[in-house]
């Protein structure tokens, strides 16, 4: 780079000065700049995938449900951010919908998803008081 950017300014010696500055003041410090750095095992749980995004979370703020549903299919080969752009850019074309938001959809997606165990056990003959409960906390979702 610095060759090129000499021979373009016929060595101009004020160019070249601002080049010795850009190495120095920008170059330089990205060269060592040591990025922390987290690799994680391809059959870690899910789960534990999110406790680890959790832990490291050094942003002060609460993560919410999408965040943490984010980090665990980052294992897999899905992008659930991108799965939800779609989606948003979709629900705008109705009204009703304009206002949900990610979190939103995965409280709905948990809800629907715990119906459908509760329905499967029940058809299964499962007593009344075993049959799985329907939720859209936190630890459900």
């Amino acid at each position: 780079m610095r060759s090129k950017f000499s021979k373009y300014w016929q060595y101009d010696s004020q160019k070249l000065e601002l080049i010795d500055t850009l190495e120095l003041e920008v170059i330089k410090k990205f060269e060592h700049y040591q990025i922390p750095v987290i690799q994680l095992r391809d059959s870690l749980p899910k789960d534990a995938v999110c406790q680890v995004f959790e832990d490291t979370n050094t942003t002060g703020c609460d993560l919410n449900f999408f965040d943490l549903m984010s980090s665990s299919y980052c294992v897999g080969d899905f992008s659930l951010r991108d799965d939800w752009k779609h989606r948003e850019n979709r629900f705008q074309t109705f009204k009703v919908l304009r206002k949900v938001r990610s979190t939103d959809f995965m409280q709905a997606v948990t809800l629907v998803a715990g119906y459908a165990r509760r329905i499967e056990a029940a058809k299964q003959g499962w007593n009344l008081d075993k049959l799985p409960g329907v939720a859209c906390g936190r630890t459900e979702v």
